[in-house]
């Protein structure tokens, strides 16, 4: 996969950078997803990033104190361009539905390792499913979808309580090892929202 059209995928386009300090984060940020392509995140080297992006590794450091880091700054913009989406949505059902595709979305661009290298780094002692201090893009946006349509959920559930119980089990999938062949991610994501949602009621078929 090139990187260069990794970033200018919709679903990876970083916000616009005005300052010369913005674009150099945006250039590392570039040569570390290819650098995670070929060598894996725990074997990705510092320096092969800098060298990749044009600047020293001090140059590295100042912006990004670890390669952690620098995940956590992807990982930001891409819930920032997903929560936007979710947003536009008509109804809780349609939400769910942005939010699977954009995650599918997302991981094909980055690929499954990376990604979910991407959701341990977020997740280590932060839940994204979680109440905190600071704002999480996606939870955030999902989480009036559950309130506002709560007669689209499964009997019994609490919409506060299910908005976290399904960011859970969609992240915690994602991230366990034996999610890493994304040829099963579209049906099996699909299922867990089901779980969550008021199946018709076959009287109601034509």
């Amino acid at each position: 996969m090139q990187t260069s059209s990794v970033m200018e995928s919709r679903a990876l386009k970083l916000r616009p950078r005005e300052t010369r300090g913005d674009r150099t984060r945006a250039r590392l940020v570039e040569a570390a997803l290819a650098e995670f392509h070929r060598h894996g995140f725990e074997r990705a080297s510092v320096a092969r990033i800098a060298e990749q992006a044009g600047v020293s590794r001090p140059t590295f450091y100042f912006h990004f104190p670890a390669k952690e880091d620098l995940l956590r700054e992807l990982q930001a913009d891409l819930q920032a361009s997903l929560a936007e989406r979710i947003a536009r949505s008509r109804s809780l059902r349609d939400a769910l539905d942005v939010f699977v595709n954009g995650i599918l979305e997302v991981q094909r661009e980055v690929g499954a390792l990376v990604f979910a290298e991407m959701l341990r780094v977020q997740t280590r002692g932060r839940p994204l499913s979680e109440p905190e201090d600071e704002p999480v893009p996606v939870r955030d946006a999902l989480a009036p979808w559950f309130v506002q349509g709560s007669a689209e959920l499964r009997d019994g559930l609490d919409p506060e309580r299910a908005s976290q119980l399904y960011l859970s089990s969609i992240f915690g999938y994602l991230i366990a090892p034996a999610s890493t062949d994304p040829k099963h991610h579209p049906n099996d994501l699909n299922a867990l929202t089901s779980l969550f949602l008021r199946q018709p009621d076959p009287e109601d078929s034509p």
